[in-house]
Order: structure tokens, then sequence, then C-alpha cells
């Protein structure tokens, strides 16, 4: 199966996505400033979270493994 993922930083670019690709399949959360795989902040998570996402799934980046490994 093939699907849609597209990776956002924010609420507004959120809203902009959803409602730009209603049969979005993954809307991915990160920061990429932090890395590849930046972590957005837990109040990041909450807000795009708080949308309306219908079938939509969601996926957040943690971060890299260096960053866990210190």
């Amino acid at each position: 199966m093939t699907g849609l993922l597209i990776s956002v930083r924010n609420k507004d670019e959120a809203e902009t996505v959803l409602s730009a690709c209603p049969g979005l399949d993954i809307l991915d959360i990160k920061e990429p400033s932090a890395g590849a795989l930046g972590a957005a902040t837990p109040q990041i998570w909450q807000e795009i979270a708080s949308l309306t996402l219908d079938d939509t799934s969601l996926s957040i980046a943690l971060g890299d493994l260096n960053d866990v490994l210190v």
C-alpha cells in the first residue's frame, strides 16, 4: 500500500496541509532545525492533535538516537 505522508513544523502548516490534501494518510510532526528527525515540542504535538484530522494518522519524530545516547 502506498500513501501520502507530509511533514509539518507547527499548527499553521498542519492546517494548510489538511485543507489542501483532504486524502492525506499521515501528518508527520517534526522540527528539522533540531536535526533530520528533530522533535517538535509537546505543546506543538497537542496543538496539531486538537485539529480535525478525519482519517489522517499522526506521526511524531522523537529526535535522533544520538539525542538519547548521551
